[in-house]
């Protein structure tokens, strides 16, 4: 997957400061998304997940076009999306639990909020029993959203899920990888913010 067609063409400072790196890590994702035991289409449907939850356009137009070129139907990236919809969720439910806890004393969230708590379980199943996606597929999704929303609570769950679910810890290296490359590749697209600065043109106005 080459990076360079994710770049603003005119972003020459940086790919010529970073041209060695940048090889290198052209390298890493080939690696990341052609080799392995799990299948491409699955590390594409993670791709889609995380770069949704990292605001990355770029990464969401490059690999919700490429889950498709490999056989993803509409339904099947929708059901990868909800699993980031829910994920993302389910991190802020973990953090508020620890952060809270000391104030509100255990599992406040269930006590204080019995409805929204009852509410958020109806939501978790219908994304994981009901979906589109095989449930193992699910969960290695869920593994990579969990990574890039830096939830380890998470993360371990549908890590342990997956494998219930069949998943090799191959597999589960695989979607941790995935959402490695994801992370990085995210990053390119905010240099943009950078071109103007670093190119003098907001120099030359003045």
């Amino acid at each position: 997957m080459d990076t360079e067609t994710e770049m603003d063409p005119d972003a020459d400072w940086l790919a010529e400061y970073v041209k060695k790196a940048k090889d290198s890590f052209d390298i890493f994702e080939k690696q990341v998304y052609e080799h392995g035991e799990l299948d491409q289409k699955t590390k594409e449907l993670i791709a889609v997940a995380c770069s949704t939850v990292l605001r990355s356009e770029n990464g969401v137009v490059q690999h919700t076009g490429a889950a498709k070129d490999l056989g993803a139907t509409e339904d099947e990236i929708a059901a990868a999306l909800g699993v980031a919809w829910l994920t993302t969720g389910s991190t802020q439910i973990y953090w508020m639990k620890d952060a809270y806890e000391e104030l509100l004393d255990t599992a406040w969230y269930k006590r204080q909020l019995p409805e929204a708590s009852k509410a958020f379980g109806e939501f978790h199943e219908a994304i994981f029993d009901h979906s589109e996606l095989d449930r193992m597929v699910a969960e290695l999704v869920g593994v990579g959203v969990s990574i890039v929303s830096r939830c380890q609570h998470c993360t371990e769950a549908h890590a342990k899920q997956a494998m219930g679910h069949g998943a090799s810890k191959q597999d589960v290296a695989e979607a941790i990888a995935v959402a490695w490359a994801v992370g990085a590749e995210s990053q390119v697209g905010w240099t943009d913010v950078y071109d103007t600065v670093l190119s003098g043109e907001e120099e030359d106005e003045h």
